[in-house]
């Protein structure tokens, strides 16, 4: 079984505001993975994802690679 870790920094260096980038970045992640059938988890300043199948892990990778959280 194959799985991806997600791992992020810098989040933290946002102060009480951490909870506010963090949510933004899980749903846009979770908007950009919604075409696929996975499972994701979280642990420690990392998602996982896991149970997709392998024949699309560099399409998942892709859509992974295109989110970025902006805020105004």
């Amino acid at each position: 079984m194959k799985a991806i870790i997600i791992r992020y920094s810098e989040i933290h260096l946002k102060g009480n505001n951490k909870e506010y980038f963090e949510s933004a970045l899980i749903s846009n992640l979770k908007t950009a993975l919604k075409g696929f059938d996975l499972q994701f988890g979280r642990s420690n300043a990392r998602y996982v994802l896991r149970n997709f199948d392998e024949s699309q892990c560099f399409t998942v990778l892709h859509e992974i690679l295109q989110v970025y959280v902006v805020v105004c």
